[in-house]
């Protein structure tokens, strides 16, 4: 059984960061460093690290008169109601994920997940140059974006794409807030197929939204454990209050 108070996640940025309740992650300014460049860890082991592009929804960071500091979400007027902003990526990914009646339209989604496709490639170039021996895979989603982000990547770097991960649907996570709570239910929501793993290789993890970080923490530890290797992984972006 994976314990929870064993993980660890870094995330250097010289963003201005959230205030977040999970003492499992940390943010660390890094003036160098544009992005949000995520390390993970469990027992002080480094078993996986990768680049977020993006916080999901704009934020501001609030100081109360007795110097507590908490984060706010950024909100608009609209037609009687208050609407969360969303950050540009952010937006995107809301328009794919959640516009039902109706949807986008499927050139607008293409174009949408192009740009997140184009925005990953600069990185997977430079990962090439220290590191040829990967694949891509991808944690499964309802709304096809990270397995359609995958494909398109594999296709325009040459790199194979295995389907080693499987997500149990009917296991629900949308009301979690904790990582504690996270990490209990990603174990069991998520395996990996041994059968379609290379051991000889290292993976490229894709997926479209952080939120506790519970799921590529857990992840990552089950693919670590099989293969002994630390992995990669490149998320759109990472929800603020989470």
């Amino acid at each position: 059984m994976l314990n929870f108070n064993k993980f660890k996640m870094e995330i250097l940025t010289n963003r201005k960061t959230p205030i977040v309740d999970n003492t499992n992650l940390v943010y660390i300014k890094d003036e160098t460093i544009d992005e949000l460049f995520v390390k993970i860890y469990y027992d002080d082991i480094e078993i996986g690290q990768g680049v977020v592009l993006d916080f999901y929804k704009e934020f501001i960071n609030i100081e109360s008169e007795d110097n507590h500091v908490c984060t706010q979400i950024k909100t608009f007027p609209f037609h009687g109601a208050t609407k969360e902003k969303y950050t540009n990526y952010g937006n995107k990914i809301y328009q794919i994920k959640y516009l039902k009646k109706p949807p986008i339209s499927t050139p607008k989604r293409e174009n949408y997940i192009n740009e997140f496709t184009d925005e990953i490639n600069q990185y997977i170039s430079h990962l090439l140059e220290i590191n040829e021996n990967l694949e891509f895979t991808y944690i499964p989603s309802s709304s096809k974006l990270p397995d359609d982000i995958a494909k398109e990547l594999s296709a325009t770097s040459t790199l194979p794409l295995a389907n080693i991960i499987s997500k149990d649907d009917t296991i629900d996570s949308k009301s979690i807030t904790t990582f504690q709570e996270g990490i209990k239910n990603s174990i069991t929501k998520y395996s990996i197929d041994e059968n379609n793993v290379n051991f000889g290789k290292q993976y490229i993890i894709i997926d479209d939204v952080m939120g506790t970080g519970s799921s590529i923490a857990t992840i990552l530890k089950k693919l670590y454990d099989k293969t002994n290797k630390s992995n990669y992984f490149f998320i759109v972006a990472k929800d603020i209050k989470r």
